[in-house]
Formats: structure tokens, C-alpha cells, sequence
């Protein structure tokens, strides 16, 4: 009979037996141990192996741990194709930090992809992520990174508020382009951006 000493041990038979959380942990264990001592590869090679492992049958979370992995500065088998596949995955299977995190990628001067930033944003804001719906109405608002559009600025604000509806910002950014176009105030939006200010200032 073998004996299991500790929870690294659970981990992997738990993790041999397709629990996916458990590879997911005994891979951070693993990558742990390589951080604090970076010539450690067998820790390393185990880390990835046990990512790759949980991210094979869709655990989100080794996706992303395998996605930061390979596009760290400090991993010297760094490759970013890889990388962003694995946070690609990710994202698509639900994490809002991956989306978002390939969005702010294609936003770099270096890798600047219109498409494929607007895309990812449209990801995490679909999810719920009102920081991507309120910050791709901000490109668009804006103009300086993509052509402004005040009606997809509006629409991502309104998408942001619908989810968060305390952000102030979002609000004044929508009535700032009412000014501009000379936009009739929707009555609906003033009445919850009045409410709110109510609420902050501590009036009920």
C-alpha cells in the first residue's frame, strides 16, 4: 500500500485520478518551488506539466497560470505565441483577468491590433467585466487609439452601467456626448445618475 506524506502528494493522486483543481494546485506548489530556486528545472518542467494537464480539460485557471507563464520576462523559455494561445483559452473559458490582459497585449504601441483589442474588450464586457465595457467606450469616446464613434461609445458606457451603475464617469462621458451631437438627455439615465449622487452624499 503507498502511503500519501502531505497535501503534495494528495494533489497528485488526486490530479491522476482528473481532478483538474488539484493539478492546478500541485502546479503552483511546483512553481513555487522554481521561483526560490530558479535553477530547480525539475520543479519547473513539473509546474508546466501539471498546468498543461488541469488547462487540458478546460480549467481555466491553469490556462491562464501556463498564458502568464509564457509571456513572463523572466521565463527564459518566454514565447509569447504560446502564451497568448493559453490565455486566449482562457479568456474564452470564462477568465476576465485573461481577456483583459490580451486586450492591454494588442494595445501596446508594438502588437497595436484595432481589431483584436475592441474584440477581447467585447469578451470580459460580455462577461461582465464593467472596467472593458466602460474602457472600450473610452476608446471610442476619445479617439486617440481608434476612429470615435459616439454611438458605440454610448452603447459600451450604457453596457457598463448596466452592470455597475455607482461609476459616475460613465455617466458624465454619456452626457458630455449628448452636449456634443446636441442629444436630447435620456430622462431615464439622468434620474439613476441623480439617484446615485443622492446616495453618495448620503441622502436617501
Amino acid at each position: 500500500m503507498k502511503v500519501y506524506q502531505g497535501k503534495e502528494d494528495i494533489y497528485k493522486m488526486a490530479c491522476e485520478q482528473g481532478n483538474d483543481e488539484a493539478c492546478f494546485n500541485i502546479g503552483l506548489i511546483n512553481l513555487q518551488s522554481y521561483a526560490q530556486n530558479n535553477k530547480d528545472t525539475v520543479s519547473l518542467k513539473n509546474s508546466i506539466h501539471y498546468f498543461e494537464q488541469g488547462c487540458k480539460h478546460n480549467h481555466e485557471q491553469s490556462c491562464t497560470a501556463l498564458g502568464l507563464l509564457y509571456v513572463s520576462a523572466t521565463f527564459k523559455n518566454r514565447d509569447e505565441t504560446i502564451g497568448l494561445y493559453y490565455l486566449d483559452k482562457s479568456c474564452n473559458l470564462g477568465n476576465l483577468f485573461s481577456c483583459l490582459g490580451v486586450a492591454k497585449y494588442y494595445e501596446d504601441e508594438e502588437h497595436f491590433d484595432v481589431q483584436k483589442l475592441i474584440s477581447y474588450l467585447n469578451l470580459a464586457c460580455d462577461k461582465k467585466s464593467n472596467e472593458a465595457c466602460s474602457y472600450a467606450g473610452i476608446l471610442y469616446h476619445d479617439g486617440k487609439k481608434i476612429q470615435t464613434d459616439y454611438k458605440k461609445a454610448i452603447f459600451y458606457y450604457e453596457k457598463s452601467i448596466a452592470i455597475e451603475p455607482n461609476v459616475s464617469s460613465n455617466y458624465l462621458n454619456i452626457f458630455e456626448i449628448n452636449l456634443v451631437e446636441n442629444r436630447v438627455f435620456d430622462q431615464k439615465m439622468e434620474k439613476l445618475f441623480s439617484t446615485n449622487l443622492r446616495q453618495e452624499a448620503g441622502f436617501s
